[in-house]
């Protein structure tokens, strides 16, 4: 029993010595302690926490409503009816009571051909199909959604167009206006995630924008404030369907939103705090991106200023999963391209760098040169 703890014990240690650069999320800014602490400070200085935790907050106070109307009004513009919008326990839930709820099994959803991670499992958990639209540089190309409406009759189309995981792409607004329009054309329902946008500076109007009546908006707080709040924000098409889905899953609480979450958010929105913080993200991940520009500055990849993480073609000779095994032998974590690559297609040699994870730009800065050396002189084993 004592060798099973020490050798426990010893597999943990080498585990603490890996830098993950595989999760990509908001880097935590200095002050972010401060903030905290003066906002649970003013929660319970201001409520009865024990009262508050002894009852669901459901899908959000008119309050959290308001202040969430107010947060998207960037991308939403500043008349977002409060019938229209929920508040949920983060993106992965409100996408999988969306899929659930719009699409019964057997229908077909599209997205991006290298998509987030949580895609697959979550329709092969709802039993839907799952295809890929080609994409270049700018996202998803309109003609190759338009073949795909065509042939294969989808019932959903799942979408990041700002930002994209992996891909960091920032589709242009023209684009976007087709998206919509092919969508329309074809009856194809739209969600969006739009999670990465209020991190970019004037990034184009979002998707649900040009096709708001079969459009279904979700923006969280993942990436830019705290990935551990867990609070997100649905926007429905229009108040029937908000009604709708609530009536359907009244007694589900698993989308519900954590009242302490959902309290210490609306704190931080109402005394300017959020904003602040927002600012301080986005100042820390531009730095970060400065910094992965210097050190791996021989080497190709995609990213954009605002980006959390980067996408990396890997030299002439590498797959991804070698890579991804060379590098996690050398103390640091990445995510191979197979994990954003839909089934039955061949993942490309790229990996995903995420930079937020780390606490100091310093640990940030180790492992970046401990890639660019991989890359510079070690090379695949022969065979």
């Amino acid at each position: 029993m004592l060798d099973t703890l020490n050798a426990f014990d010893a597999r943990s240690a080498a585990s603490a010595e890996t830098i993950d650069l595989g999760r990509t999320m908001a880097p935590t800014p200095r002050s972010f302690s401060k903030f905290l602490q003066n906002g649970i400070s003013n929660l319970v200085s201001e409520n009865d926490l024990s009262t508050l935790v002894r009852h669901h907050r459901f899908l959000g106070t008119d309050t959290d409503k308001l202040l969430g109307a107010r947060w998207l009004a960037p991308r939403l513009g500043t008349s977002v009816p409060l019938d229209r919008l929920l508040v949920t326990g983060g993106t992965q839930s409100a996408l999988l009571v969306l899929l659930g709820t719009l699409l019964k099994p057997g229908d077909l959803v599209l997205t991006e051909r290298l998509t987030y991670p949580a895609i697959r499992p979550l329709t092969n958990l709802l039993g839907l199909k799952l295809d890929g639209v080609e994409i270049d540089s700018d996202g998803m190309l309109p003609a190759a959604l338009e073949d795909c409406c065509r042939r294969l009759a989808p019932t959903l189309l799942l979408t990041s167009p700002t930002v994209q995981n992996p891909t960091t792409s920032i589709m242009p607004a023209a684009r976007r206006a087709e998206i919509a329009a092919i969508a329309r054309k074809y009856n194809v329902l739209i969600v969006e995630d739009d999670v990465q946008a209020l991190l970019v500076d004037d990034p184009p109007p979002p998707i649900s924008t040009y096709a708001p009546e079969i459009s279904w908006y979700v923006m969280s707080l993942a990436k830019s404030i705290s990935i551990g709040l867990r609070v997100a924000y649905p926007v429905g098409p229009d108040a029937d369907s908000v009604s709708s889905l609530r009536t359907n899953l009244r007694s589900v609480s698993s989308w519900f939103v954590s009242p302490l979450s959902a309290a210490l958010v609306q704190t931080w929105m109402q005394d300017g705090s959020a904003a602040k913080i927002l600012t301080e993200v986005k100042n820390e991940s531009r730095a970060r991106q400065r910094l992965a520009s210097e050190i791996l500055h021989d080497f190709e990849f995609e990213t954009k200023p605002c980006a959390l993480h980067l996408w990396m073609p890997l030299p002439a000779g590498w797959s991804s999963d070698a890579f991804g095994e060379r590098s996690e032998a050398a103390g640091v974590h990445v995510q191979t391209s197979g994990l954003f690559t839909l089934p039955g297609n061949q993942p490309p040699a790229s990996i995903r760098v995420s930079l937020g994870r780390p606490l100091e730009r310093e640990t940030l800065s180790r492992a970046l040169e401990i890639l660019a050396g991989l890359l510079r002189t070690a090379r695949p084993a022969s065979g």
